[in-house]
């Protein structure tokens, strides 16, 4: 779940990390007044380029009300939802780009740190990246000799590590896939404080936050999503209806992109994307893609399963029941995949026997599903 500016602050604040003084105005509240005199009003969206889009204006706290008036129309012009963070100006000294996010070869958490920080950070230079190790203590001296590399002031080496050390206990205490200080000012009086804030959580770390669910992002997050991705939510399935004439099921999000990219290749459409934690079984996942397909626009159902840890018998038994008490909606192509111990108890030949009787479209590669599925969709006539 993406988070706003304002969430994102707030669980930096919670730990400890100092933020500008702010306020969250609702609709029709009007700007807080700071003493300072200078305030920044940002539109709290989920989407990132609010500076270059006009969403982002500073005013003298005397004419904040002008000002944010401007900043509503823009707003309603957008079709967005009327949510605004009032925020204290406080101009750095100099400015510097921070990040941790989840990627590499290693899938292991990377620190991003960059010399300058700002609306235009992609044409600057690239951030350093330090992998973390994930089973070791990180510590403020580990990092300074990785520092130096990134061509920053030596005076600001040590602030720095610091502020990275705290910022990687946030992003694990929160199961955060991605933190994002862009830009992390630095003070006249040494300190660095985060301008603004981007940050990632893990949606199936959820039963360990509570908390989450009150936030005003997780209630944008749902704005604008189908009657059936909010019913495939419910059931833990992460399932996204897309414009195609394909309902995808897979065994895994790698493999649904994978399916999404090669249909799109073939000259075909996937009408969604889905994706299940872990535990989560066959049947929500089936019962939301039938359903799918039950659109006059959605022509062929593509299924690929893959086993190789978990038993095939275990999966085909679910996925045999289903299919006898309700057939799908719409013609279906099947690709069955098992490997190491996933034909424990049921082989692959079994289980393509058991599909075959029961008249659907069995085959044992991808390209091969694809192939299918395009007959499926464009049958060949006279």
């Amino acid at each position: 779940m993406r988070l706003i500016e304002h969430d994102g602050k707030q669980i930096l604040r919670r730990h400890g990390v100092d933020v500008p003084p702010s306020r969250l105005l609702e609709a029709n509240e009007g700007p807080e007044v700071f003493p300072s005199g200078d305030i920044l009003l940002k539109a709290q969206t989920l989407d990132g380029g609010r500076s270059k889009s006009g969403l982002v204006l500073k005013a003298r706290s005397e004419t904040a009300a002008e000002q944010l008036a401007l900043l509503r129309t823009r707003i309603r012009e957008r079709d967005m939802e009327d949510l605004i963070l009032a925020e204290a100006s406080m101009p750095p000294v100099r400015e510097f780009y921070i990040a941790i996010r989840i990627g590499g070869p290693g899938q292991c958490a990377i620190l991003m740190v960059g010399s300058e920080g700002g609306t235009d950070v992609e044409s600057s230079a690239r951030p350093l990246q330090i992998p973390i190790d994930p089973m070791t203590e990180l510590y403020p001296h580990a990092l300074l000799p990785e520092l130096r590399k990134a061509g920053l002031p030596v005076a600001i080496l040590g602030p720095l590590s610091r502020f990275a050390v705290q910022l990687y206990r946030v992003f694990v205490a929160e199961d955060a896939e991605l933190i994002e200080i862009n830009p992390l000012g630095l003070m006249g009086d040494g300190k660095l404080i985060p301008l603004d804030c981007k940050m990632e959580v893990d949606d199936s770390a959820e039963f360990r936050h509570r908390e989450w669910m009150e936030f005003r992002s997780a209630r944008l997050s749902k704005t604008g999503i189908t009657a059936l991705e909010k019913s495939a939510a419910k059931e833990k399935v992460n399932f996204v209806e897309m414009p195609g004439s394909v309902a995808v099921l897979t065994s895994g999000a790698g493999l649904g992109m994978a399916v999404v990219d090669a249909l799109h290749d073939a000259g075909l459409s996937a009408a969604n994307f889905i994706d299940t934690p872990a535990g989560i079984s066959i049947e929500s996942k089936i019962d939301v893609v039938f359903e799918r397909a039950r659109d006059p626009a959605v022509k062929a159902i593509a299924i690929l399963i893959l086993q190789t840890a978990q038993p095939l018998q275990r999966t085909m038994k679910r996925l045999l029941q289903m299919l006898d008490q309700a057939p799908p909606p719409k013609a279906m192509a099947i690709c069955l995949i098992a490997a190491a111990g996933g034909e424990s108890g049921m082989s692959l030949a079994e289980a393509k026997s058991e599909l075959d009787k029961r008249g659907y479209d069995v085959v044992g590669s991808f390209d091969e599903l694809i192939r299918s599925v395009h007959r499926l969709v464009n049958p060949v006539r006279g």
